[in-house]
């Protein structure tokens, strides 16, 4: 439930320079009308140039054009240049390498008299050997949950399978390694399997962004805790994994889905004795679809498959279709578990878990583990409990088939191997794999030393006027203007609209002036030249002609919508 504090180091390069530090919060109070992503839209060209900057593992990043105010003396995390770190931080899960930590050089604009942000220069936890390393074991990860999406018809089972899968692979961590680095990363969940709640909304946000479900990064600051938004049908939902995920003494191949799709209004009140409270800068969540959905009191792993849901109440197994309707019964176990390691007494609830390994489920009773084909419908006995042992629960990790076999409830937990390994998992269709990331490569910036100056001077970079004025051919590069960018967006105000084919149209006809960021952004189909054939790309996009991936890149991932 632990959310990590960003640290800010300050390097002041206007008249001499100091050193100093503040302690920065996350994103803004919970009564500010300042917020993270209300900042990365207006300082759009600053968000972008250090989310590219992060990518490469750079260790300085030029933001002057951005002309990020900052104000000396004042509170770093209500300033723009401390939300924005925290919109980088909080909405790029794919960063697991960075610290919490930076440092940026400020100077006087000539212009305004004012002071902006020069430099902003992130802290790394990792090399770049390291971090291709790293990205490479994400991956394989990563690869896997996918396939398995591929079982899944609708986005909801999709949702529900990363989930699971999530939930299967990771442990809370507590208390918390030291040093953390990886505890609040996707990868400390991924790879590691343990974390808290920002690497379980990373390790989400993530995987369902690679299979193209819209997400955004939920904070709270006075919980001390953040959480997962999700698109789903146009109407956007609370989803907790952190919470989702049993603590404590539960049964083995527990799942919870208490906090899975829910509104705003029943988030806010107490779900299995706890309410979330105070969340900042997300889309609001109206829709009660899901509020009072079946999966609220179902504690055994729900798996989707052949468009059906597969879950235990503790002592029978069910199935139900996706698209609604009644349940029914696959198995009754009718059986009863003990409570004392004698064998005596009975425990008032059911233990039958469920485990999932493609078109084959495994479920236990008291004294048995059955395969469960759910295409042919046939049931097998895998496993049969000797010495008066009971089974308490099963789980699949790392290939191999697990179960908690001891005499009674109240025994010590007992996981033994009962399957070494299982079948080759058949998918019904080829899936598409999650996208290996190129290593970034590190890069060194000389350090400066330390001088007394007046100022420092603005860099102006000038974009060439052709004389026509339906073509500027040679469109700038992302390396020649030093930040990234998204396509469409040629009035920089980081939404892709009409508005956006006018002002592309004024500047073909000389009426706006070009700089590197429109310039960039106006090239919607990419073949170098700024024409009205890109105003042609950018309506065909806003027509629905043209796919997101086509147009838009990455930075969305921080709910940076483009409005329809």
């Amino acid at each position: 439930m632990k959310h990590r504090q960003k640290i800010l180091s300050i390097i002041l390069t206007v008249v001499i320079l100091i050193t100093s530090f503040a302690t920065l919060g996350l994103a803004a109070n919970a009564d500010s009308t300042v917020y993270t992503r209300d900042v990365a839209k207006q300082y759009s060209q600053g968000y972008a140039a250090i989310v590219n900057g992060i990518k490469n593992l750079s260790k300085e990043i030029n933001v002057s054009f951005a002309k990020i105010p900052y104000t000396p003396g004042v509170n770093s995390n209500q300033q723009a240049i401390g939300l924005l770190f925290s919109a980088v931080d909080d909405c790029n899960p794919e960063f697991f390498y960075l610290s919490n930590s930076y440092s940026l050089s400020y100077m006087e604009d000539p212009a305004t008299g004012r002071y902006i942000v020069y430099a902003f220069k992130p802290n790394y936890t990792f090399t770049a050997q390291q971090v291709a390393s790293m990205q490479a074991q994400i991956n394989t990860v990563v690869d896997d949950i996918i396939k398995l999406t591929a079982f899944g018809q609708t986005q909801l089972e999709k949702i529900m399978i990363v989930q699971e899968e999530i939930l299967r692979i990771a442990d809370y961590s507590d208390p918390i390694p030291n040093p953390p680095d990886v505890a609040y990363t996707m990868y400390g969940i991924l790879v590691n399997g343990s974390g808290v709640c920002e690497g379980y909304t990373h390790a989400l946000n993530y995987i369902l962004g690679k299979i193209g479900i819209e997400t955004a990064y939920a904070p709270s600051n006075d919980m001390g805790h953040a959480w997962s938004m999700i698109k789903l049908d146009g109407q956007w939902y609370h989803c907790d994994l952190t919470w989702n995920d049993p603590t404590g003494p539960v049964a083995y191949g527990d799942f919870y889905h208490n906090y899975l799709l829910k509104s705003d209004s029943a988030f806010s009140k107490a779900i299995a004795g706890n309410a979330h409270y105070n969340w900042e800068d997300v889309p609001a969540a109206n829709s009660n679809n899901y509020d009072s959905a079946f999966w609220n009191d179902v504690e055994s792993r729900i798996i989707a498959v052949g468009g059906n849901w597969y879950y235990s109440d503790g002592y029978e197994l069910y199935k139900s279709k996706v698209s609604g309707g009644s349940r029914t019964s696959v198995y009754n176990s009718n059986a009863e578990w003990h409570y004392y390691s004698d064998g005596t007494g009975t425990v008032d609830a059911g233990y039958m878990r469920t485990a999932w390994n493609g078109n084959i489920i495994y479920f236990n009773d008291n004294t048995k583990v059955y395969a469960y084909n759910v295409q042919t419908g046939t049931k097998t006995t895998v496993y049969t409990a000797s010495g008066g042992n009971q089974i308490f629960g099963i789980g699949i990790k790392n290939g191999k088939l697990y179960g908690d076999i001891k005499k009674g409830y109240q025994s010590s937990k007992n996981i033994v191997t009962l399957l070494s390994s299982l079948p080759a998992v058949e998918y019904p269709t080829p899936a598409p794999s999650a996208t290996t990331t190129e290593a970034p490569t590190e890069t060194t910036t000389e350090q400066p030393t330390t001088v007394i100056v007046t100022t420092v001077p603005v860099v102006t970079t000038t974009v060439p006027v052709e004389t026509t004025t339906e073509t500027i051919t040679e469109a700038p590069t992302t390396e020649d203007a030093g930040f990234n960018y998204l396509l469409g967006d040629v009035d920089g105000d980081f939404q892709v609209n009409i508005a956006d084919v006018t002002h592309l149209q004024k500047i073909l006809a000389s009426l706006e002036p070009r700089t590197p960021y429109n310039m960039l952004s106006a090239d919607a189909d990419g073949d170098g030249v700024v024409a009205i054939g890109d105003a042609t790309e950018i309506q065909k996009f806003l027509a629905q002609l043209l796919s997101e991936d086509t147009l838009i890149n990455t930075i969305q991932r921080c709910n940076l919508i483009v409005a329809q």
